[in-house]
């Protein structure tokens, strides 16, 4: 059987000095029936000539061109223009190893998966790396919904956004990644898994990202309110969706991670922030200690966090 047709949608936004290592890697890959799709995202210097120059280089490349609307709106725009039997995601400032493709097509098909991944290694801006999520003898699996999201929740090596994955293309859907600027990868998680029936990983660490020094993702900084919303937007959805199928499990898993966002952001929430959310972290955090399978461990930790913010003024 030949290979099936595998589309890979790169959005592009302002990253020249990085393009042509990503594309490079794509199109060197030991899988050759790829089309890739580069979608400038209204790049202010020269990525959308980088692009065209590429699609003039290989017939398997396709450039298209928009208006600015983020890096979700470029991934459906992408994916309303590909072919391919199976979806790909990889951001434009990273890049793959030769046999990224191949070995998740492998995984994917062997297992009858709707959604296979890997791990990924990350570039630190100093020379330095690791590889995420850390190794762990049990991280090759292949499961089913309920006990993937536990994996997300529990941060267990399951890294929760549309990359370093390859997906049937009836997974994906028409508009399914949010228009937001902030936590867009976390949005559309859960609603991927909800649409599989088998998932399968693998221990590699396949996928090189680039960690930049002043993205979005790597700088710590104070959040308004509104800010602090769009970034917990993902977990209050997935809360609402589980106690509307009444799935306990997963909505005290959330509960949980909802708490450790807190928790972890506490010190860069403006005043109007902390006391938003400070009645909602007891809510949450009630519900998370009640409920069976949180270890005692984070119980503890998140009780004694609250303890702190009650004293806090």
């Amino acid at each position: 059987m030949g290979e099936g047709l595998v589309s890979i949608i790169i959005p592009i936004y302002n990253i020249e000095e990085y393009i042509d290592a990503c594309v490079e890697s794509i199109l060197d890959q030991t899988y050759k029936n790829l089309e890739v799709i580069l979608v400038d995202d209204g790049s202010k210097d020269s990525s959308g000539k980088k692009i065209d120059e590429w699609a003039g280089k290989d017939s398997r490349v396709v450039a298209l061109h928009k208006k600015n609307g983020g890096q979700g709106d470029s991934r459906n725009y992408g994916f309303a223009h590909s072919h391919g039997e199976y979806i790909a995601f990889v951001d434009g400032d990273d890049w793959v190893e030769k046999t990224y493709i191949e070995k998740l097509m492998d995984t994917l098909i062997k297992n009858d998966a709707d959604m296979s991944g890997c791990r990924f290694f990350r570039n630190r801006t100093d020379g330095e790396g690791y590889i995420y999520p850390r190794p762990d003898e049990s991280y090759r699996f292949c499961e089913n919904t309920q006990d993937y999201m536990v994996r997300v929740y529990n941060n267990f090596g399951v890294y929760c956004g549309p990359c370093m994955k390859i997906y049937k293309r009836k997974i994906i859907v028409d508009n399914m990644f949010p228009n937001i600027r902030i936590a867009e990868d976390a949005m559309v998680i859960r609603e991927i898994a909800f649409r599989c029936e088998k998932i399968a990983y693998i221990p590699d660490a396949l996928y090189m990202y680039r960690d930049r020094p002043n993205s979005v993702m790597t700088t710590k900084r104070h959040y308004t309110l509104d800010e602090q919303k769009l970034r917990m937007l993902w977990l209050d959805e997935d809360m609402k969706f589980y106690r509307e199928i009444k799935n306990n499990v997963l909505l005290a898993l959330a509960e949980k991670a909802f708490c450790y966002y807190i928790y972890n952001d506490w010190a860069f929430f403006d005043r109007e922030c902390r006391g938003y959310y400070k009645s909602r972290y007891y809510k949450a955090l009630r519900h998370m200690v009640i409920t069976p399978g949180n270890s005692l461990g984070a119980k503890c930790k998140y009780i004694m966090f609250g303890m702190k913010i009650i004293a806090s003024r």
